[in-house]
């Protein structure tokens, strides 16, 4: 599929008698349609199911933990959109350029400093997403698709020195002590592996409108994590089987904090799914077999190990909220606390919070906090011994040429690349033929799992201007 859309970019610009009329683009935009309707039906390989440990859990805290919760999740003033997650030492492998108001390559966004432009953490989740609509199978173009998977989160890392630290709030911190989250972690890391290591605690807020695509969590190797490396080549580390023997086994949770009123509290599951949406999708049997869903009623949570098991969540809705604003990656949008402004807050109730959505300083739409879907997320390291988690802090880090190395091998292995080909290909071009090799994300459930409306941007048409994109539109509307 992505040769047949180079080619196609190809043609485009050529001269001559290539892809400047409406007939050869129809002819290119026929077979892509036949390529994508032969993939979806395609032979399945027996692939064996695989066994991913979850605990569900309905009430892991009673009110009064959920309201200690919540006022420290709306302590925070500000929360960034997701595409500044950006906690490595090393935020390029190789493949930065200048940028200049824009980036030239659909997975790009600008670093920290607004300089160069970088593969997005998640390019794999963004590549996955934008090309298939994701779970859900949607139809949009890429402007669109980037909206919805703008969700806004702060990050609190106990061995970074931005974070606060799980160790300032209590209730998690005598959570993780308790011995019915020992008992839980242990079936979610494994026999052998008693000592926990909690590393990382995260708030994730999304707007009506807004999913998580389908993806895996940042996982961590001996000399690898997200602190020191780009989230979307560990994870395509992960992804190739080709790093297990240094691999850190983890426990994830997700719980939720929202506030959707007393009527949503006394929904039944399909009742709550059908009214809001934003359930937690996991394929514990592996990414080829059926998805399980769990409702994102607050209070409950799920424990597993979401960097072996592919998860995201269903498009989340909410009742007489605003249409989800435009996003561009490039502004870097943020989700700003601007308190409470009803009488409401008198008792101490946080649910008319207001929060304005911030684009490049503007605010362009504003919320009130019934009107968000609220994840708290923790996550928690396991070793077998309390020295090999001092070991592990001491390793020293994997350098990219050595990560680059092992996978060039296989690449040849695979017969991807030739040994010329190995020794010449550039990072940009070696990131999203990792991508594309290894990553296993699953195809929607729909006839055509291609993603027809994102074709503008993948030719090279970012902003949804031009005749392709012109003559996609009647098929292509946005339906949230």
């Amino acid at each position: 599929m992505i040769a047949m859309v180079q080619r196609v970019n190809q043609i485009q610009n050529s001269d001559g008698d290539g892809c400047n009329n409406d007939g050869c683009f129809r002819r290119w935009f026929v077979a892509i349609v036949l390529c994508a309707v032969l993939v979806t039906y395609r032979i399945t390989p027996n692939t064996p199911r695989q066994t991913h440990v979850r605990h569900l859990v309905e009430h892991i805290w009673n009110e009064e933990e959920v309201q200690q919760l919540i006022k420290w999740m709306h302590d925070a003033s500000d929360y960034p959109s997701t595409v500044t997650d950006s906690t490595s030492k090393i935020e390029d492998v190789g493949e930065a350029v200048p940028f200049n108001g824009s980036c030239p390559h659909p997975l790009m966004v600008p670093n920290r400093e607004k300089t160069m432009c970088t593969f997005a953490a998640r390019a794999d989740i963004g590549r996955h997403y934008i090309q298939t609509g994701g779970f859900s199978a949607i139809r949009e173009p890429y402007p669109n698709l980037v909206n919805r998977m703008m969700s806004f989160s702060r990050f609190f890392i106990n061995n970074d020195v931005r974070g606060k630290g799980i160790d300032t709030v209590p209730v998690i911190k005598q959570f993780f002590e308790s011995e019915k989250y020992k008992s839980a972690a242990s079936d979610v890391c494994g026999q052998g592996y008693p000592v926990l290591d909690p590393f990382q605690l995260s708030v994730i807020i999304q707007l009506p409108g807004q999913q998580v695509p389908t993806h895996y969590d940042a996982p961590w190797f001996w000399g690898a994590s997200r602190l020191t490396h780009p989230v979307w080549l560990l994870a395509s580390m992960q992804a190739s089987g080709l790093f297990k023997d240094i691999t850190v086994p983890q426990l994830q949770g997700v719980s939720y904090l929202h506030d959707w009123g007393k009527e949503a509290d006394e929904l039944t599951q399909s009742e709550l799914l059908d009214q809001y949406g934003g359930s937690f999708f996991y394929y514990a049997a592996g990414p080829q077999w059926e998805a399980s869903h769990f409702a994102p009623r607050r209070g409950s949570a799920i424990l597993l190990d979401g960097s072996k098991c592919v998860h995201g969540t269903t498009m989340f809705k909410s009742k007489d909220a605003p249409l989800l604003p435009d996003l561009p990656k490039e502004s870097r949008p943020q989700l700003v606390n601007k308190g409470c402004r009803t009488k409401s807050c008198e008792n101490g109730s946080f649910t008319d919070n207001q929060w304005d959505v911030v684009v490049n300083g503007t605010v362009v739409e504003t919320y009130t906090s019934k009107q968000l879907r609220v994840s708290l997320v923790w996550r928690s390291r396991c070793f077998k011994t309390e020295d090999e988690r001092k070991k592990f802090e001491q390793a020293p880090d994997l350098t990219i040429e050595q990560i680059f190395d092992d996978f060039k091998k296989d690449l040849i292995k695979k017969k991807k690349l030739t040994p010329a080909e190995a020794d010449a290909i550039t990072p940009m071009e070696l990131g999203p033929l990792l991508l594309n090799v290894y990553m296993d994300y699953p195809l929607p459930k729909a006839v055509i799992p291609f993603n027809y409306c994102a074709l503008p941007a993948l030719l090279g048409d970012k902003q949804n201007t031009g005749i392709v994109a012109s003559l996609l539109r009647p098929f292509c509307k946005v339906k949230f």
